[in-house]
């Protein structure tokens, strides 16, 4: 869509300066009936659920400022259109920066980061269930990250390279609600660059690479154990929800994606790390393992689980069909070394947390902004204080 009345009209509600510049409204609406399996300790059985997957809407842009610079922006917000709220999501992309086809791109904000932009190749299913999803999962950093800056290099021949580092300020300590410092991002663990990212990519016709590095420096967050207000008002026992004291963690990633005469498509990706026996809350496993989001709830009596060295082998294939695309992945995650902890006791055995997650579905295109969709997921965990869960999602999606 070009610049219109009304992208400029939004643009200026967002309070983003769009005049003078090439001015791009967008948006996605994803939405899908659910039935959902838990079969967890709390018993908390089968359910129904009209889902929200990710729907977003944004404006982006350029301007030409001359010698082959430009001004680029993107300001994206997510909105959850199942429950009707009125408010913005705030953990979407929200840059600036400037561009030159000569030196590549500098942007400051909210970002996807250079590791997600590496192994997402295999993130091709619609249902936007984390806890179930193999496709959706980053074993050392979420999908984006604020207050980062990123550098990336022009296309060479299909190479490229992206860094960036993520600069948080003073050091945080829990908030008291049981989150982890640094919100949707990577915890605030220095005064000075908390993470920092590298990424190469190799993209060519239907071949893609790519290898990706991330660093968390060592620090204290506090590691406060009070909770003041316990998610869905729930008290964990000993009232310690998490207990953060990260050293220097590490992890790294590699994916292959190949298209065979534009209709066959096979990825796979592999993740490796060190946690260094890093305390998480329990809730975390499998998804935004290290360094993600705060808890939602814990499961039974545990309230947080430390591991190191975890590893993942994601595989997953897709069948284009004329407008039906069938869809099939699979999920190997493995955590060594498990402990968990519940009422201020930190379990004495040490096992490996192994969860094998599975994902089919059927995709059909009605034109190429609006898609239909049936995908089943199933989650299995080896260790009994992990819920397993499966879920059946019937889903709409429609980009403008």
């Amino acid at each position: 869509m070009k610049k219109t009345a009304l992208a400029l009209a939004v643009a200026a509600a967002l309070g983003t300066v769009a005049a003078q510049a090439e001015t791009t409204l967008y948006g996605s609406a994803r939405v899908s009936v659910d039935y959902v399996d838990n079969e967890d300790l709390q018993k908390t059985g089968d359910s129904w659920d009209v889902f929200n997957n990710s729907s977003r809407l944004g404006v982006k842009g350029s301007e030409d400022l001359g010698g082959g610079l430009s001004a680029i922006y993107q300001y994206e917000f997510g909105v959850d259109i199942s429950e009707g709220t009125s408010g913005f999501r705030q953990n979407r992309p929200k840059w600036v920066g400037l561009q030159s086809k000569q030196w590549g791109s500098v942007i400051a904000g909210t970002m996807w980061t250079p590791y997600y932009n590496a192994i997402g190749v295999v993130d091709i299913f619609n249902s936007d269930r984390y806890t179930l999803s193999p496709l959706n999962t980053n074993l050392f950093v979420p999908q984006r990250t604020d207050n980062t800056v990123a550098y990336m290099t022009p296309d060479y021949n299909g190479f490229q390279f992206q860094g960036a580092v993520m600069m948080n300020g003073i050091t945080q300590t829990n908030d008291g609600n049981g989150n982890l410092p640094g919100g949707r991002g990577v915890p605030n663990t220095t005064n000075n660059v908390d993470s920092w990212n590298v990424t190469g990519i190799y993209k060519n016709g239907p071949l893609f690479i790519g290898a990706t590095y991330v660093a968390v420096n060592g620090g204290s967050s506090g590691g406060s154990c009070a909770v003041q207000n316990p998610p869905n008002g729930v008290s964990p026992p000993g009232g310690c929800f998490v207990n953060y004291t990260p050293g220097d963690l590490s992890g790294a990633g590699a994916s292959l994606g190949y298209t065979i005469a534009e209709q066959f498509t096979i990825a796979y990706a592999f993740q490796y790390g060190d946690l260094g026996g890093l305390m998480l809350p329990a809730s975390q496993f499998p998804n935004q393992a290290a360094y993600g989001f705060g808890p939602n709830g814990y499961i039974s009596t545990i309230n947080s689980v430390q591991a190191s060295d975890p590893m993942s082998n994601t595989l997953v294939l897709a069948w284009k069909i004329g407008s039906t695309t069938l869809k099939v992945g699979g999920n190997y995650v493995v955590f060594k070394d498990l402990r968990t902890k519940g009422g201020g006791t930190t379990s004495s055995d040490s096992d490996d947390l192994e969860i094998t997650n599975y994902a089919a579905g059927i995709q059909h295109d009605l034109s190429k902004r609006t898609r239909l969709w049936v995908e089943y997921i199933d989650k299995d965990a080896n260790v009994r204080e992990l819920n397993n869960q499966s879920a059946v999602s019937v889903g709409m999606r429609h980009d403008f």
